[in-house]
């Protein structure tokens, strides 16, 4: 939480250093204060420009995992299986709405190159993280919300997939189950 007010959202906090400052301020001039209270504001301001750039310069395993996670995305909308191959485990699993989908990851590259590119292919696509985080020790997911249109629909399509991470000995995380928890159109039991 502290890390998550800190640097990846410090906006509340700054906003809060500001406030105190004048607040500080306004109290030491009305006590005939005034260079105390110009140095508590001065203060104020320069922690909360301190605190945007630590958060703007320092990226979190949070942050770091969902920009992965858009980038596999991304990826396998297009049709990008160099890229997907690279963010996935080689031990991967696919869950399509809480039931296992019968692929590897070979699997999964193929269907990437050949049916994203193929009878899926994608006009456009968008995703919006709703939610990550960290489970355990090398162990995170996140949620992301998907919108494509696709070629021959051209209407749009929402999904939404949890990614679960593992992270490997080297430090490098890696999804380990794709997780399809809402796919418009598709109900429980259907196969595309």
């Amino acid at each position: 939480m502290l890390e998550h007010y800190l640097l990846e959202a410090p906006w509340l906090v700054m906003a809060l250093l500001v406030v105190c400052g004048i607040l500080g301020c306004g109290y030491l001039r009305k006590s005939g204060k005034d260079l105390a209270g110009v140095t508590v504001l001065g203060a104020g301001l320069l922690l909360a420009g301190l605190l945007f750039a630590v958060a703007r310069f320092n990226t979190t395993t949070r942050e770091a995992l969902a920009e992965q996670g858009a980038r596999l995305i991304a990826a396998a909308a297009t049709g990008d299986s160099a890229t997907v191959d690279t963010l996935v485990s080689a031990n991967v699993s696919v869950m399509v709405l809480g039931s296992p989908y019968r692929t590897d990851k070979q699997q999964l590259l193929n269907f990437v190159t050949q049916d994203m590119l193929g009878r899926f292919k994608v006009r456009e696509q968008s995703s919006s993280l709703r939610g990550a985080a960290i489970d355990g020790l090398n162990v995170a997911r996140t949620q992301h919300k998907v919108r494509v249109v696709p070629e021959f629909t051209g209407f749009p399509n929402g999904s939404v997939w949890v990614l679960h991470w593992r992270q490997s000995s080297g430090g490098q995380w890696q999804v380990v189950q794709l997780e399809a928890q809402h796919i418009e159109g598709v109900g429980a039991g259907m196969r595309f």
